[in-house]
């Protein structure tokens, strides 16, 4: 992992934060903390609630927060989409009023993804409420957890002592104007909404663009300023690696493999201090593209076979993605039945702009499975 100063700047605010609440605690502790016998609960019961407590404390921590964001951006006309937290991610499409349930590869932490109306420009109005939803619901989080500590029983003090504390380490943290493994904090979105500086510009160009995708819009009609803009922010900032990646789409959409490869190896390059499904989701296009059109299967496959699914990836995907490995294992069986299991899931695709390019995607993969048929066949007969 590529350690910068802003890595480092990160661990220290997380240290001193920490170490505040901390200190805090040994000095104030002994003031409001009652003991056992007080709460009337014993060591049997005690040492469960301290091991869970933590693991209920930062879940409902980053649900009520993402659950923030997500209602936010919904009061104020945008479209929710999906909402992430841990393995779990909740799911709006084919017209859903509730979201549907998955659970996916473990994301230590959370995001909500909602966009304007397809070909409409998210307003600063919006993207200012969407961003601040999330704090505000952690702010609103920590007053019902204080209250409960007063008023309800003592069973529930450990889980919402924690819920408390959790929540108020990250309500600081995620407040402070910097970018961690390729997400900015909503305190540096926020900041940059307000200023109406560069950085907000581009935000708003990728929620343009993200809308454009899951839109059915024709790739080759996505405006080219809107993609001038992301490409032109700082080199590895996550709106410049956007950027790339939606250019990487159009020129597969032109059928100019060269000029996709390009975008891929700027979108994969210095990826290792991305979020885990994040830099995942950049190497498995790479992989399968390179599997796919540039004779790279038997590389390929096996790399790709050790990849996760992350959080936002369709279904179809993930099956195409395992008929890739299974056929760079020489299990054709197994690689035409994930194929067709891709094909019946496509229709379901969240991202309809993209359908085309899966399209091509899974014809290009047919062939190489009858190919690989065919081989099979020939040598058995030889």
């Amino acid at each position: 992992m590529k350690i910068t100063w802003k890595t480092v700047l990160s661990l220290l605010l997380c240290a001193l934060v920490g170490a505040a609440f901390g200190a805090m605690g040994a000095r104030y502790g002994d003031n409001f903390l009652p003991s056992l016998s007080e709460m009337g609960l014993n060591k049997a019961t005690i040492i469960p609630l301290v091991l869970i407590s933590p693991i209920i404390g930062y879940f409902l921590s980053v649900l009520v927060h993402e659950l923030g964001h997500m209602l936010a951006g919904r009061i104020v006309g945008m479209r929710p989409l999906a909402f992430v937290v841990g393995p779990f991610v909740w799911s709006f499409h084919d017209g859903r009023r509730f979201p549907s349930l998955e659970v996916r590869g473990f994301f230590p932490g959370g995001f909500a993804y909602c966009l304007p109306s397809c070909g409409e420009q998210v307003s600063r109005r919006q993207y200012m409420a969407f961003v601040a939803g999330g704090p505000v619901a952690s702010l609103l989080l920590l007053v019902l957890c204080a209250v409960g500590l007063g008023a309800l029983p003592a069973l529930y003090f450990f889980p919402l002592m924690f819920t408390l504390l959790i929540t108020a380490f990250m309500a600081v943290y995620n407040l402070l104007p910097i970018t961690v493994a390729g997400f900015h904090t909503d305190g540096k979105r926020f900041l940059e909404a307000l200023r109406q500086g560069a950085g907000y510009r581009v935000a708003v160009a990728q929620f343009h663009m993200s809308a454009l995708v899951i839109g059915n819009t024709e790739i080759s009609s996505w405006p080219d300023e809107t993609l001038k803009a992301l490409t032109q922010a700082p080199e590895g900032s996550p709106e410049w690696r956007a950027g790339h990646c939606f250019r990487y789409y159009q020129a597969r959409d032109a059928a100019d493999h060269e000029a996709a490869r390009q975008h891929l190896e700027h979108m994969t390059s210095d990826i290792e201090g991305l979020a885990a499904f994040a830099r995942d989701g950049y190497v498995q296009e790479k992989l399968s593209f390179q599997a796919l059109y540039e004779g790279g299967l038997e590389e390929a496959g096996p790399a790709l076979a050790k990849i996760k699914p992350t959080a936002l990836q369709d279904k179809h995907s993930r099956h195409q993605v395992r008929s890739i490995a299974a056929l760079a294992r020489g299990d054709v069986d197994a690689a035409r039945l994930e194929h067709a299991k891709a094909i019946a899931a496509l229709p379901k695709a969240r991202y309809s702009a993209l359908k085309p390019l899966t399209e091509k995607d899974l014809a290009q993969l047919k062939r190489l499975i009858d190919s690989g048929e065919a081989r099979q066949r020939s040598a058995h007969f030889a």
